[in-house]
């Protein structure tokens, strides 16, 4: 099924070296400031960017080699965190980034994805809200 994001607000940023992206992961800036997918380490403390809006495949390339379309506002449909989850009670609240697909009620101001709008048959409505200048956290 075809990634949907509402009224997104899209960025084409630099992928990182050696990074298979799939359309609707939530990807980060690595330290150089390239794109990368997030996991279930590196969630909870990254920069997180957005959702890709396409897949990319630079795992044979360099780091910038490939540009990528990332959503950065707008709503997306995401995994729930099992250990930690999006409750009722946490809609309207913040949701943070817990690997590449889903979000949990916890995390790091800098996995901040977003706020959880509506609870969808087990997965998370999430209107993302992620500011950026100059490849910075605003």
């Amino acid at each position: 099924m075809a990634l949907t994001i509402h009224n997104p607000e899209v960025h084409d940023l630099p992928v990182a070296a050696q990074q298979m992206i799939f359309e609707g992961t939530i990807v980060g800036w690595n330290a150089n400031h390239y794109i990368y997918a997030l996991d279930a380490t590196s969630a909870h403390s990254a920069r997180v960017a957005g959702v890709a809006m396409s897949t990319v495949d630079n795992r044979g390339g360099a780091d910038g080699e490939r540009r990528i379309a990332i959503a950065q506002r707008g709503f997306v449909l995401l995994g729930n965190d099992a250990t930690n989850p999006i409750k009722l009670g946490s809609v309207g609240g913040n949701c943070y980034a817990s690997d590449n697909d889903t979000v949990t009620n916890t995390g790091a101001s800098d996995a901040r994805l977003g706020y959880a709008v509506e609870l969808v048959e087990g997965q998370v409505l999430v209107a993302l809200h992620l500011y950026f200048e100059r490849g910075g956290k605003l």
